[in-house]
């Protein structure tokens, strides 16, 4: 008896991947290639909503949407993946500092710098930066990095820091927590200062 289930279920198991993978192969080739043709110019003209209403702008009006339509559309992004550091380059940085037991990581990101000189420079730091009572540790996949790596990837010039990853809570929920006091890394930026109430003080 359990032998003919057994068989039953691995003979439905083998129909219903095959329905799950016809049905993949018909969507797939409904799929409708997008060309050039298709997208939208950065400067395509905005339409307006009073056109559509039957209403006749007023001069005021025209004279701001042609401003706005003459304005510059474009933003230049940089994105950088994976910022990971392992123990032998924090002894490295250790001895590029002036005291021997400090950080120093500006020499690692030398070359770099001249290339990050986006509108929106965007990093992901892999490795967290959970500050003061926490190890520095770069090693059997469980990281965390000394301020100094933080303050060395503000001063490059990026302004957006992500740092969901997998490594994300290799010092657990207090590690999480740590870069939200003292020191808030993730947050700085070279922009104006403005208050968010979504972020906690």
């Amino acid at each position: 008896m359990k032998q003919h289930i057994w068989i039953y279920g691995k003979r439905l198991a083998a129909v219903l991947t095959g329905i799950a993978c016809l049905c993949a192969a018909a969507g797939c080739s409904k799929t409708n290639e997008i060309n050039d043709s298709a997208a939208v110019p950065a400067n395509a003209p905005v339409s307006d909503s009073s056109a559509d209403s039957g209403e006749t702008p007023s001069d005021d009006s025209t004279a701001d949407s042609t401003a706005e339509a003459g304005g510059d559309t474009s933003i230049h992004v940089v994105a950088v993946g994976d910022n990971l550091v392992q123990q032998c380059v924090y002894q490295s940085a250790q001895a590029h500092s002036n005291d021997g037991t400090s950080y120093n990581f500006d020499y690692c990101y030398d070359n770099i710098k001249p290339l990050i000189n986006g509108d929106l420079n965007i990093i992901n730091q892999e490795t967290l930066i959970c500050g003061d009572g926490f190890e520095v540790s770069g090693s059997n996949f469980n990281f965390n990095s000394p301020v100094e790596l933080g303050d060395a990837v503000v001063g490059m010039g990026f302004n957006v820091i992500t740092m969901c990853n997998n490594h994300l809570l290799d010092k657990g929920e207090s590690g999480l927590n740590g870069p939200r006091r003292g020191r808030p890394v993730h947050r700085r930026s070279s922009g104006p200062k403005r208050p968010d109430p979504r972020c906690p003080p």
